[in-house]
This record gives C-alpha cells, sequence and structure tokens, in this order.
C-alpha cells in the first residue's frame, strides 16, 4: 500500500490526512509523521506512524507533504 509522509504535524496536515483516510483512500498506518513538536501527533490517528528522523520519514514513503 502508499505511504504517505507529512513533514510537519500541524493544522494542514491533520486535515489533509484525516480526508485521505476517511475517504478510504488508504488507512491511518500508511501515514508517516515527522514533526520536532511532537504533541502535534495527538491531532492524529493513533495507528499514525511517528518517525523519529525527516530521513526516516521520507525514506518510508511514497509520497511526501511538507506542510
Amino acid at each position: 500500500m502508499t505511504k504517505i509522509a507529512f513533514i510537519g504535524s500541524g493544522n494542514m496536515a491533520s486535515a489533509i490526512a484525516g480526508g485521505i483516510v476517511s475517504s478510504g483512500l488508504t488507512q491511518a498506518s500508511n501515514i508517516v509523521l515527522f514533526d520536532k513538536n511532537i504533541e502535534q501527533y495527538g491531532k492524529f490517528h493513533k495507528d499514525c506512524f511517528h518517525a523519529s528522523s525527516i530521513e526516516e520519514a521520507i525514506n518510508n514513503s511514497d509520497f511526501i507533504f511538507i506542510s
């Protein structure tokens, strides 16, 4: 399945990722997140993957949003 990364996990990323998941295009487990502020992850589904670096997010994804 296609992995989608979000570099930055603010309101824009949350809205786009939520729309992608709720529309059925992918599952939350295929969303890869990276943000310096880990408190931002609370806006996302618990099954999203939290990368520990930008490199990890990019290397584990097919598409990348910078938000």
